[in-house]
Formats: structure tokens, sequence, C-alpha cells
């Protein structure tokens, strides 16, 4: 079985198109869809958003359904130039922007206590589907929503490598690796953060993101399937 999260509506919407055998489910709350993505068993999870809901869907998600792994689907906002809308980034590392006391270390370095890296078995069978639109470049995670030209300041200041931001991705890499489950994260962009007016673009196109998340992640299953079949 392979999980799925997302965190909203517009973000499942398209996923859950490509499933078929949909079996819905509520536990404790929130909203599970069994099915079959790509001819693999997945479980597709709407978490809600922000970092709590991330890390409560994580949770449930591996207490029910014992997930091999987990992937988290969504949008995103570009952090730098050349990385525009409808693209893909897939983080290799991913850090909470937003995690800090006196002592901590920030940045995309050893000592920082929330700083997660990405599966190096799953991060492989994505490179093979890599195009020109898809980037393996570090994120940011947090609670909130970064459009206002201070935070993005705040946050390249101390992530000057971070290539996107977004509100669920650190929480479920934290929960991951604590629980021991490998994850990805496959993101959409929405806007481009670090230009103006960047929160009417995210309004305007997370519905194309979230569709261009979701073909990758149906692809990235159907690429896994064959990589274990190779191996038999």
């Amino acid at each position: 079985m392979i999980g799925i999260i997302a965190a909203q509506d517009e973000e499942i919407k398209d996923i859950k198109e490509l499933m078929t055998d949909i079996q819905k489910l509520n536990i404790e709350g929130m909203e599970f869809y069994k099915g079959r993505l790509s001819e693999s068993d997945v479980v597709l999870c709407k978490s809600g958003v922000g970092k709590v809901q991330a890390t409560i869907a994580a949770v449930i998600l591996h207490q029910n359904f014992k997930p091999c792994f987990i992937i988290n689907i969504g949008s995103a906002g570009s952090l730098k130039k050349h990385i525009r809308v409808n693209d893909v980034v897939i983080p290799r590392l991913i850090a909470q922007y937003d995690a800090k006391a006196p002592g901590w270390e920030v940045g995309f370095k050893k000592g920082n206590p929330h700083l997660y890296e990405a599966d190096a078995r799953l991060l492989k069978i994505a490179e093979a589907l890599k195009d020109e639109k898809t980037y393996f470049e570090d994120m940011v995670s947090g609670d909130r929503f970064i459009y206002l030209d201070r935070d993005v300041e705040e946050i390249l200041s101390e992530y000057p490598s971070a290539a996107c931001v977004e509100m669920e991705a650190g929480a479920i890499a934290q929960t991951c690796h604590f629980l021991k489950i490998p994850f990805i994260i496959i993101r959409g962009i929405s806007d481009v953060t670090i230009e103006k007016g960047s929160e009417m673009t995210y309004e305007e196109y997370l519905l194309s993101a979230a569709k261009t998340s979701a073909l990758y992640c149906q692809n990235f299953i159907k690429k896994e399937r064959e990589s274990n079949a190779s191996m038999v």
C-alpha cells in the first residue's frame, strides 16, 4: 500500500480522478480514499492545511494502512525566478523555516533539528522521470502563506538555496522520519512567490499546479512498480 497526502480539495481532485476502485473512508474526521493507481494499491488522504493537520494525517495513515512509503503532493510557491508556474519541484532536503529556538541552527546544513531528507531510493526513481520542467532543489515549509516581501526576505536570508515554500511537507517529513516511513514530496508550482501579486497567481493556477503534481505522482508510482518488478 502506498500513502498519498494532499491538503485541499483542489489538490486531491485530479489524483482521485486518476484512481480506480475507490472506497471512501472517514477516520477520525479525516477523508481517505482507498483504490488503485498505476496498478498499485494506494490510499489518498485529504489532510487539511498546515503542519498540525499534516502530522495528524500522516499518523492516522500509518496507524490504519501501514503504507510502504508516503508521497506528499499538491502546490507550492516558487522562490527562484527560473522555477515557473506548473513546473515540478521534488526536494532532496526539506526544512521547517518557522521552527526556531536559541541555539538551533538554521539553513540546509547539519545541526538544524528541523531538516529532513527524502528517501534516496524514491528520489532515484523520480530522477528517471526528470524533464526540463522538473527541479530537484531544496524546499522550506511553515505555517504561513508566503507572499509579503518581508517574509520572503527572511526565509531567503536563512535558507538562500530554497527553491519553493509550502505549508505541509516539513511536518510530513518530520513525522515520516519519526515513524521510519520512506517519503517523497512532489509539488506543482502555483505561483512565483518572489514576484508581485503572487497571491493572485496562486488562486488562478492552484488547480493546474495540483494537476501537474498529480500526473507526476501517477507516473512516479508506475515507475516505482516497474522498478520493483525488475528486481524480482
